[in-house]
């Protein structure tokens, strides 16, 4: 059984992003705990090196799982509700690789939920899924026309709606809302909560595995606006922590 929540205060001084927005924080500051909640990663094969925040977490064949949580879904069993996540992201190597995801590509059951992605054309992928693989899902996102570079730091942000259309999706990339072309496969009919948990640098099944460097991971249960988002990746890149 989980232990209690933890409730962290409204908000970072200096700062007028809302802190009580966030769902989880994972901070690798050499270990994968949840800095704001309770939904602490068992790392696998990860070693951590000093990063734009403090420490960072650095993959290589490496993953982190977060077991599933009812509050890592963005549904309420009709609606999709709203979220974003933030993260700092350094690749070594090109293909297609999973920066985090509560979603299994080979599933044979209903758990494909939402995921992100960078592609092997160095692009970045953020979506939402509904069904599975096997009897065909449906899905909506966003694939940025940025073309991402190896060994460089960048901020993302990817941002849903929660109105089940692919105009819903953003993604930032160092505080700028980039342009892209829309992902989908429709009719897309909304989330289903499953059981798959999240994980951190793959797939859940351990499958198409990231190479690099991740920082500042952090779920939040709003669509963040552009100046949230700007102000974010003002703090995080020259060095501050939201906590």
């Amino acid at each position: 059984m989980k232990s209690q929540r933890r409730l962290v205060g409204p908000q970072v001084s200096d700062s007028n992003i809302n802190v009580a927005n966030i769902i989880s924080y994972w901070k690798l500051e050499d270990n994968a705990l949840d800095e704001k909640d309770i939904n602490n990663g068992v790392p696998t094969n990860l070693t951590y090196t000093n990063g734009t925040v403090g420490r960072s977490g650095v993959f290589s064949d490496s993953r982190i799982l977060i077991p599933n949580d009812p509050i890592l879904s963005f549904t309420d069993g009709q609606n999709d509700l709203p979220f974003s996540v933030s993260f700092i992201i350094s690749f070594s190597s090109t293909g297609s690789k999973v920066i985090i995801s509560k979603y299994n590509n080979t599933s044979s059951s209903i758990n494909n939920e939402w995921y992100v992605w960078i592609l092997n054309t160095n692009k970045l992928r953020f979506g939402m899924a509904s069904g599975d693989s096997v009897s065909g899902y449906k899905r909506i996102g966003f694939i940025t026309n940025v073309v991402l570079t190896v060994n460089t730091i960048y901020h993302v942000t990817c941002t849903y709606s929660g109105n089940k259309t692919s105009g819903g999706c953003k993604i930032y990339v160092d505080g700028i809302n980039v342009a892209g072309s829309y992902d989908q496969s429709l009719p897309y009919n909304g989330q289903i909560a499953g059981d798959k948990d999240v994980s951190i640098g793959s797939q859940t099944d351990g499958l198409n595995k990231l190479s690099g460097e991740l920082d500042e991971i952090i779920l939040w249960n709003k669509e963040l606006d552009d100046s949230d988002i700007l102000e974010l990746k003002e703090l995080q890149m020259s060095g501050g922590s939201i906590t």
